[in-house]
């Protein structure tokens, strides 16, 4: 997902103000006139009440399917967490039931049992290859990569002492089939849909019947939810469940935004103002970058008579001003004899 949406945040007050004072918006993020506009009408809740909140809801529903997941997500997010929320849950609500597009909820765990396969997790009898993480692949997806990692060493080693217990029980010259699965009723139940519940196997033989069941239904789960949430609610899940926060490469402390600051000259003389523009890097929250190209910066103070520049972020810049500084030691002469200044703690 791209957060573009808080980055925008960051730098939007209103729409005409963004286009026109951000000089490099694109690198901020591609952002379409539909962005500005959600976002000038979201930042203006806060001061024009539950109105704008209504104006907003409607906008969101009729012009969603122009933004990105992760824009929807995050204004239904904030609102839904905000000082407004008993009020939210008010406009958003069509019936005791139902509420408008965008507002179903719609957690990860929705639909779980969806994705439903015959692996390591779910077969207990030994294949002896390295191990997986033995944990469902919804909660693997959402996990930083060196957990991962780890839980998968940690399993190796536990499978290998489990699979040299089982070794001997293993008929190498068939297939490595468990000696107590051989019998032709439990291989044909085994590798078909027969649905016959007897007993069959020990702990190392996985509920092929269970699992068969739970086949079935889950290849009809996913069509159920999309059709439970509708076309863009359902884009939006599938959005959010398929985001790793730990592998996103959204970064933004190194952002430099390019402003464009206007000021007004004037002159003091004729009493004239004019409109000028000064180009000003600054991270997103608006401080200015600091360093050694922005201390050598001069400020020039034309005045009848004067022409003067003060140096910024030096010694005459700051306690000078405008007039030259002259030096005043502390210590005027110094004893020749003993090599210390007269007057010193030191003489």
């Amino acid at each position: 997902m791209d957060k573009k949406v808080e980055r925008l945040r960051a730098v939007e007050t209103t729409a005409k103000q963004v286009q026109s004072l951000i000089i490099n918006l694109s690198a901020i993020g591609d952002f379409k006139e539909v962005d500005f506009e959600l976002m000038e009408s979201f930042k203006s809740i806060m001061h024009l009440g539950t109105e704008q909140l209504k104006k907003f809801i409607d906008l969101l529903e009729s012009k969603g399917k122009d933004l990105d997941v992760y824009s929807i997500y995050y204004y239904t997010k904030q609102l839904r967490i905000g000082p407004l929320q008993a009020e939210v849950n008010k406009l958003v609500a069509l019936t005791d039931e139902s509420v408008k597009t965008y507002w179903k909820l719609s957690p990860d765990t929705l639909g779980l049992l969806g994705n439903i396969n015959r692996s390591q997790v779910n077969v207990s009898i030994p294949d002896f290859s390295e191990a997986l993480t033995n944990i469902d692949s919804l909660t693997v997806a959402k996990m930083p990569v060196f957990i991962v990692q780890n839980t998968q060493e940690a399993n190796l080693v536990a499978n290998s002492m489990f699979d040299l217990a089982c070794t001997k029980t293993l008929d190498f010259d068939n297939n490595q089939r468990p000696l107590f699965d051989f019998k032709e009723k439990l291989y044909n139940l085994f590798f078909s849909n027969d649905t016959n519940k007897s007993p069959h196997g020990l702990r190392m033989v996985s509920d092929t019947e269970t699992l068969k069941e739970f086949q079935g239904i889950s290849s009809r789960i996913q069509p159920i939810v999309k059709e439970f949430l509708g076309e863009e609610d359902y884009r939006v899940y599938l959005g959010k469940r398929l985001y790793n926060l730990f592998t996103s490469a959204n970064k933004t402390s190194n952002i430099q935004v390019k402003r464009k600051l206007e000021y007004t000259e004037v002159n003091l003389d004729s009493g004239e103002r004019e409109l000028k523009s000064v180009e000003v890097k600054t991270n997103l929250i608006g401080s200015v970058f600091d360093g050694d190209e922005y201390r050598k910066k001069d400020i020039s103070i034309d005045t009848p008579g004067k022409n003067k520049k003060l140096k910024l972020h030096t010694v005459e810049g700051q306690l000078g001003g405008l007039n030259e500084i002259k030096p005043d030691p502390l210590v005027k002469d110094t004893d020749a004899s003993l090599g210390t200044p007269s007057g010193s703690v030191f003489a």
